[in-house]
């Protein structure tokens, strides 16, 4: 069976509806969120190593996997490395992904005004695009492209950092979920949203996104400290 590359993957997750369709991903197709499984169950130097495998086979090198890439040396506290990665979104010849790369590293740097600005533009590309597709299409929007879905999940993702370092815990949650929705496989969507929630005393909803980031990333280095607050939440 042919190996799809990993930016098809991505897209395929971005189009995955949620825990219960993930879980029914076919056997042929688990290769190619391989890189994601061994980020969310922290697994950094082995997720970079597939990464890098994947550029000498000529699978990758898109900006979905520089964006993933530039998070999981985050995760290694490799800053500099991360702002390589970023730095290729920059180079994007897409430019919503360009600003998703130069408010990344504005947010590494702490530069949080100049971190909001891009990316509130990479989202008010995104509101005026939707607006001119549902024009074109009559006043109803038609479904969005996969690759789109995939960028514009990445930008509500760092919208919700964003707003989280700012301390705007509803803005964040309500960032984190937009991101999801767009992406419902990407577990660390669902675990920043529950942990904008507990900011905002909101159990119910930290738990419903608790449940999915553990569904998702069953081995991930925070299951430990959310299951304490699950267990916490049910014995409220």
């Amino acid at each position: 069976m042919k190996t799809l590359t990993l930016t098809a993957a991505l897209l395929v997750m971005a189009t995955t509806a949620g825990a219960q369709a993930f879980d029914q991903t076919p056997p042929e197709m688990m290769q190619i969120s391989e890189v994601q499984r061994l980020f969310e169950a922290g697994q950094y130097d082995q997720a970079l190593q597939a990464l890098v495998q994947a550029r000498e086979r000529g699978e990758s090198g898109g900006s979905p996997e520089a964006f993933l890439a530039a998070h999981i040396q985050l995760r290694r506290a490799q800053t500099e490395d991360a702002k390589g990665d970023f730095t290729r979104l920059v180079d994007s010849d897409d430019d919503t992904w360009r600003l998703v790369g130069q408010s990344s590293i504005a947010l590494v740097d702490q530069n949080l005004d100049a971190a909001l600005e891009t990316v509130t533009q990479a989202v008010a590309q995104i509101t005026d695009r939707n607006a001119q597709a549902a024009a074109a299409a009559g006043g109803q929007a038609p479904a969005q492209d996969p690759v789109a879905r995939v960028r514009d999940a990445a930008v509500f993702y760092q919208l919700g950092l964003v707003k989280s370092r700012r301390e705007d815990w509803a803005g964040a949650a309500d960032a984190f979920d937009r991101s999801t929705q767009l992406n419902p496989a990407f577990a660390y969507g669902h675990y920043y949203a529950g942990l904008m929630y507990s900011r905002l005393k909101r159990p119910d909803l930290v738990g419903a996104r608790f449940q999915i980031f553990l569904k998702l990333a069953p081995n991930a280095p925070e299951r430990t400290s959310v299951m304490s607050i699950m267990r916490t939440l049910r014995g409220a």
